[in-house]
């Protein structure tokens, strides 16, 4: 069978496609892929893999959270909560509709695939192909795939409020962009990393004030409700994304963890700091070497990650969300963004889960963890190395378009 002319005809016939079949094809991708594994997991591997992993750490947490805002009780005031609140409002349908893990499963792939087709759909100005490849790679990667299903993990309805302000900024939709970084901010505070990026271009000082009085005005609003009711409980949930707060550890996967672990530990204060100073060399990189949005994006991603202390295997689906866009045609970048999954989700099993101890529990697991965390960074830092040397089909549209 000739693997080349099977490969022509597909990508002939995904081409004949109108955008609204190129979208339900996507779906059809994710409910055969996540809704055949989640259905697997759940009848087959459910007490194999608890048994191992343990339990997924935070579907309890989802559950008990929503089913509180269901039975008529408010955030910050009745019951503690770290998050911003839009997260936990939209953490609401799946206990609605019986709150079971497979339920949240699906629901958060279900976000898989609107991210997926987003990316599509707003990318497809600059080469319909390539987009439509590129919202098939994202929904395929497999932090993406394993976070949802098995893991369980609302990673994807983060990933999707993240990812959404680059691509409006992309197609110079600054306003639009501004109001979904407020309402990324109020989701989970990891977009306000995307800042700088508002700001970055040269415009009108009249300009960046009314962008910026947009992020504030969206981020006051949502905050409004809660700032009547419970205004010191609800100013209260910040701490948790900048110091280390009642004794707790650094996080899953950073290499703050593991040195804890093995005995150094390091004040969340000096973390905090040295996360900062790292963030402001990077915007100060992306601001003098002019790089456009998407590249300068995933440079203040991947920096803050970095250092970040409190750092989990299912947020490195945002970096490859910005890396997948070259792998499409650069097979070496597509090896990369699969292949660092391995090194990632290993540093993981090494790390203190919710069983009190790693999953690959040895006298040396920090130790493995921080070299395996150290080569997943490495590896990604050489891909982004890699990518600011080359054009992305956005950049070529671009380029073409102020040609003409």
């Amino acid at each position: 069978m000739d693997l080349g002319r099977i490969r022509l005809n597909l990508s002939g016939w995904i081409r004949s496609l109108e955008p609204w079949q190129k979208v339900a094809l996507l779906l059809v991708i994710v409910i055969i892929l996540y809704g055949t594994t989640i259905a697997v997991h759940n009848l087959f591997l459910m007490d194999w893999f608890t048994g191992w992993a343990g339990p997924s750490p935070d579907l309890p947490v989802y559950q008990k959270r929503a089913q509180n805002i269901i039975d008529g009780m408010i955030p910050y005031r009745d019951f503690y909560v770290e998050s911003p609140p839009i997260i936990n409002y939209l953490l609401v349908p799946p206990q609605l509709l019986g709150g079971e893990g497979w339920m949240y499963a699906a629901y958060f792939s279900f976000f898989t695939f609107l991210t997926g087709a987003v990316i599509y759909l707003v990318l497809r100005r600059f080469d319909e192909h390539i987009a439509f490849v590129s919202g098939v790679l994202f929904v395929l990667s497999p932090f993406a795939y394993f976070e949802s299903t098995w893991g369980i993990q609302d990673e994807s309805i983060v990933v999707f409020f993240f990812i959404l302000p680059p691509l409006l900024l992309v197609i110079k939709k600054v306003r639009e962009a501004s109001v979904s970084l407020g309402v990324g901010i109020m989701t989970k505070m990891l977009s306000g990393i995307l800042l700088p990026l508002i700001f970055l271009e040269k415009r009108p000082i009249k300009k960046h004030i009314e962008h910026f009085f947009l992020i504030a005005l969206t981020i006051f609003l949502i905050s409004l409700p809660f700032l009547i009711i419970c205004p010191q409980e609800f100013l209260r949930f910040p701490q948790y994304y900048c110091l280390d707060v009642d004794g707790a550890v650094m996080g899953g996967m950073s290499f703050w963890h593991f040195l804890e672990v093995g005995g150094l530990k390091v004040p969340g204060e000096v973390s905090t700091i040295i996360t900062a100073v790292a963030f402001l060399i990077a915007v100060y990189f992306v601001y003098n070497k002019r790089l456009p949005i998407w590249q300068s994006s995933l440079i203040l991603v991947l920096t803050f990650f970095t250092f970040y202390p409190k750092i989990h295997l299912g947020y490195f689906l945002i970096p490859i969300a910005f890396l997948i866009i070259w792998s499409t045609e650069d097979f070496r970048i597509f090896l990369r963004c699969w292949g660092v999954y391995i090194p990632l989700a290993l540093a993981t099993a090494f790390s203190d889960g919710v069983l009190g101890k790693p999953a690959i529990d040895v006298p040396w697991a920090w130790v493995a963890g921080l070299m395996l965390s150290l080569i997943g960074f490495l590896i990604l830092w050489d891909t982004t190395r890699i990518v600011l040397r080359k054009e992305c089909f956005i950049d070529r549209a671009i380029k073409h378009e102020d040609d003409v």
